[in-house]
């Protein structure tokens, strides 16, 4: 890892408030805003996981490309972003031209991550499966014809969903 991988991964022993700064500093001072890890992570990376903005927006304006992929997982920085919910980030990396439908490992897209995400949080938080919605479709029915390997599927299958298709049960 180099001194701005450092600056702006939250593990390291730069404040939170100082790390934009340190990163300018860096930057102004011959920092390579492309470097990448021996694992492939690379600066922005590190800087959308953590929520930093302002590391984010420096780390562009130096050449950070905004797409580029992690070596092991494909996650780029919004993706990076998104796992580590920092909403703030993901709209700043999208409103700046990150792709929303950039594919990773089986073809996961942002929508895809959020929705595995999102799914078990409701679930541990008590939400009732089987509600019907107007058309009386249980929530499962929202996964019909799906193209991700229905994992939020099989979560609510997992939990005991019931299969209601309207008002025919199957």
């Amino acid at each position: 890892a180099t001194p701005l991988h450092m600056a702006v991964d939250s593990r390291t022993l730069v404040p939170s408030q100082c790390r934009a700064n340190v990163v300018e500093l860096l930057l102004n001072s011959g920092a390579n805003a492309t470097a990448v890890t021996k694992s492939g992570t690379s600066s922005l990376g590190f800087a959308a996981r953590n929520g930093n903005v302002d590391a984010c927006r420096l780390l562009l304006q130096a050449g950070a490309p905004l797409d580029e992929s992690h070596e092991e997982n494909k996650h780029n920085a919004v993706m990076s972003a998104l796992c580590a919910e920092r909403s703030e980030v993901v709209r700043f990396l999208l409103n700046v031209g990150a792709s929303v439908n950039k594919r990773i490992n089986h073809g996961i897209t942002l929508l895809h991550m959020a929705v595995l995400q999102v799914v078990p949080i409701l679930l541990d938080a008590g939400a009732k499966m089987d509600v019907l919605d107007d058309d009386d479709n249980v929530p499962l029915c929202c996964c019909e014809g799906a193209d991700h390997g229905a994992t939020p599927c099989e979560l609510l299958l997992a939990e005991g969903t019931q299969l209601a298709l309207g008002a025919l049960q199957v």
